[in-house]
């Protein structure tokens, strides 16, 4: 079953009863643990709770693609509780280790969803995930590489309201052939004040709907925002283009010699540019007018 569809997962064949003691929590009425796993991207991961109306506050799109696991052999669990030390709000472990306290529920899911990713990404042994935006745009990749805060996701919805296919706003998959995978979840925006919010599309994307295919040819985008930025793309070298990826790669501390290995393969196949941009809307119809100038049988596509 898919982790995204209507069905909740807490009700599905891959309900755990561990009984998974957390130190400082009680389980009430002497109750085992319920909750449920999923697998994605190869990389299992176990949700639990002692409370088991919280399971129907998870969002069923926590891991984009994500499958129900049958198996109680979780790569990862978290657990989450009301937290008794403080009297108030809700606390969440990751195998057994205190995470993330919040005052309310859903606070606590956005880092519930942030962590479970990041877990697959730190984990997953047949790919290698980038922090970055990812868009299709004509059969190519545009891969925007950046860290929280960078306004990647800002960028990658204005690119879809312009005509490209969502495929992240998080990280760009690669596999070990280097092709980019999409990791579709529903994008995230912040706010003023700096808190997450998850976001519908605004625009539909061609491929709705439908499952996204691996892209093999891409162009890597590393797009700086500066209040009144002025478009001025410069091309980056294979070189420059593969340090920009290692630096945002998630395991390039962990698996470098792997990550070298799959990125090398993508930057071949890639071509490059870095600027500073301003105005979202104005940098998204540039960047794709860009795209088509340095792409062969692009060259005259108009937007």
């Amino acid at each position: 079953m898919k982790a995204g569809n209507s069905s909740r997962p807490g009700k599905a064949s891959g309900i755990l009863n561990s009984g998974c003691t957390i130190p400082g929590v009680n389980l009430p009425n002497g109750c085992s643990n319920s909750g449920f796993a999923l697998s994605s991207y190869g990389v299992r991961i176990a949700i639990e709770t002692n409370e088991p109306g919280i399971l129907k506050r998870i969002p069923e799109d926590l891991l984009p693609g994500a499958t129900m696991a049958g198996s109680r052999k979780a790569d990862v669990r978290f657990f989450i509780s009301r937290d008794d030390e403080h009297a108030k709000g809700f606390a969440l472990y990751e195998d057994r280790r205190p995470i993330a306290h919040a005052r309310s529920l859903p606070q606590l899911l956005v880092t519930l969803e942030a962590a479970a990713q990041h877990a697959v990404a730190r984990l997953c042994r047949k790919h290698v995930f980038i922090h970055a935006g990812v868009v299709r745009w004509k059969g190519r990749a545009i891969i925007l590489p950046g860290r929280s805060f960078s306004g990647k996701s800002t960028l990658v919805l204005a690119l879809v309201r312009v005509g490209a296919t969502y495929y992240s706003d998080e990280f760009a998959v690669v596999d070990t052939k280097g092709r980019i995978h999409p990791f579709s979840r529903r994008p995230h925006v912040r706010t003023a004040s700096g808190q997450k919010l998850r976001r519908k599309l605004q625009a539909a994307s061609p491929d709705t709907g439908g499952k996204l295919p691996a892209v093999a040819e891409c162009t890597v985008a590393v797009c700086k925002y500066k209040p009144c930025g002025r478009w001025k793309p410069r091309s980056m070298t294979k070189g420059e283009t593969l340090l920009e990826l290692m630096g945002n790669t998630v395991v390039a501390r962990t698996r470098p010699e792997d990550s070298l290995k799959i990125l090398a393969k993508l930057v071949r196949k890639s071509t490059a540019f870095k600027t500073v941009r301003g105005d979202v809307g104005e940098s998204a119809r540039a960047l794709l007018m860009h795209v088509n100038s340095r792409t062969p049988g692009m060259k005259g596509t108009r937007l």
